[in-house]
């Protein structure tokens, strides 16, 4: 009898709320909330707690996170995920017993059971975790003119989610020339990578009265420089020339995958292996080409190229070889153009100063005839009044 009583009892302080959900974005964190309102009025110093964190996800059993007795002793399970979870000893006293994680990743998504006991009380909360990840169709670093999907997803599907992609606070649209989203706004596409797409791509996931942010840093290998872009180098002939390209640190840059080509389309011939008058260097985000000496016959265009399982691209570079006359001319062409400039000026000042002196000057003997022409009116009109 005592026995059933004291079961009943337990029964009557049970607690259990409805599960809540929690959506939080891969290498984030979240707060599961495990909250107590009638402990809040408790004295300070009430200690006898006995807290237990527990976790599950489909496909495997209900594994402990971590527990916490009176004296403030935390105890950790086995899982990783244990690891990157605290609760605040802190908060304990008002009540709150959240679960804090950091560094989330998909495979933390699942839900979390949190229990706990203080006298004859017994507390349950469910939280589920859903945590969102962007991820990429492309087998490593993705590379410029390649094609490219971006996804959005959750471990643990949210029927009825919204998605939006954005990028420095403008959303893309499902009907974008070369950007694009699709699968209900859960896919961005890529029709073709340029160098202009590297940065941070945001997807937006909101359900109910809940919203959270992904972001994903795009990288692609290539060029630096557009492909509509052809510098020109000018050299002296005979003197040591080198053409230079910037390329994204991450490029694979081997003597196999990138160099040089002189010449540009089908008609370019390799150049720069190793020999003395052409010398290709690659270095972590650069790509160039030292021509020592540089001959009249370098004149024109060089291809610079970079070609990784079997995609090919390729930026063009045009050397101008010019004469030591040339060079005194290019250097005295400002000195002469500002001497042109400075005649003009002075041309049109004096202009401008004869000008106003020939408006004063006719303005000037105006003024003097008005006077005259005033006496010889008075004097014909006293004349006629004498008649």
């Amino acid at each position: 009898m005592a026995l059933f009583l004291l079961s009943a009892a337990h029964a009557f302080n049970t607690r259990a709320f409805a599960t809540e959900r929690v959506i939080a974005a891969a290498g984030g964190m979240a707060s599961l909330p495990c909250l107590d309102g009638d402990r809040v009025g408790r004295k300070a110093g009430y200690r006898k707690l006995a807290l237990s964190w527990s976790f599950e996800r489909t496909g495997m059993g209900k594994v402990p996170l971590l527990m916490m007795g009176s004296d403030g002793v935390v105890k950790r399970g086995l899982c990783e995920t244990s690891g990157r979870t605290r609760v605040s000893g802190e908060r304990t006293d008002a009540g709150d017993y959240s679960l804090t994680a950091r560094d989330l990743r998909s495979t933390d998504a699942g839900v979390y059971s949190c229990e706990v006991r203080h006298g004859s009380v017994y507390l349950e909360r469910a939280v589920e975790l859903h945590v969102v990840q962007v991820t990429t169709d492309a087998v490593g670093l993705p590379l410029e003119g390649s094609k490219l999907n971006l996804l959005c997803e959750m471990a643990e599907p949210l029927t009825g989610a919204r998605y939006s992609w954005h990028r420095g606070g403008n959303m893309v649209t499902p009907t974008g020339q070369r950007v694009w989203t699709g699968d209900s706004g859960r896919k961005l596409h890529f029709s073709t990578l340029k160098p202009e797409d590297q940065g941070d791509w945001e997807c937006h996931v909101t359900f109910e009265m809940l919203s959270v942010n992904a972001h994903y840093q795009l990288k692609v290998l290539g060029f630096l420089s557009s492909p509509q872009d052809v510098p020109t180098l000018y050299a002296r002939p005979d003197s040591s020339a080198t053409l230079f390209l910037a390329l994204m640190p991450e490029v694979p840059c081997q003597p196999q995958t990138c160099g040089w080509l002189r010449g540009q389309g089908q008609d370019a011939q390799p150049v720069g292996n190793g020999s003395d008058h052409a010398r290709t260097e690659r270095h972590p985000g650069s790509l160039s080409l030292t021509l020592t000496p540089a001959l009249a016959s370098d004149r024109g265009f060089f291809t610079g190229y970079v070609n990784v399982s079997g995609h090919w691209i390729e930026r063009i570079v045009r050397l101008e070889l010019i004469e030591a006359l040339d060079y005194q001319a290019a250097e005295a062409a400002p000195s002469s153009r500002r001497i042109t400039l400075v005649v003009a000026l002075s041309l049109l000042l004096v202009f401008i100063v004869g000008a106003s002196l020939i408006i004063f000057r006719k303005f000037m003997s105006r003024r003097r005839n008005f006077p005259a022409l005033d006496v010889t009116l008075t004097t014909v009109e006293a004349s006629v009044k004498k008649v």
